[in-house]
């Protein structure tokens, strides 16, 4: 029921309104029905699931510039840097230094 308060209000107010979720709700993976609906709130996300790889693909599959608010580890992935580059190459600043160099993400 929380998390259908929480995705509502992201609904009507954006990714911002997150920030004044409890922090439990912040900290579960539940969450990730609300990173589906909006991706940018990502970044109002615990660290452990800005660094969960499944949590962060779903949000740069719907708007790859969200990588920028992923874990440093995540942004190493090449699967999920792919699939952001895939959703918008302007996502390729925030990849890990190694991958923006790789033929096959900045093909």
């Amino acid at each position: 029921q929380d998390f259908a308060v929480v995705l509502g209000a992201v609904r009507t107010c954006g990714p911002e309104v997150l920030r004044y979720a409890a922090s439990y709700l912040r900290e579960t993976r539940d969450i990730a029905a609300v990173v589906r609906e909006c991706p940018l709130a990502l970044q109002h996300l615990s660290l452990g699931l800005r660094s969960d790889r499944e949590i962060v693909r779903v949000a740069v599959e719907g708007d790859g510039s969200a990588l920028r608010y992923a874990a440093p580890e995540v942004r190493e992935d090449k699967d999920v840097v792919l699939a952001a580059v895939r959703q918008n190459g302007l996502a390729l600043p925030y990849a890990a230094e190694a991958l923006r160099s790789d033929r096959e993400v900045v093909a």
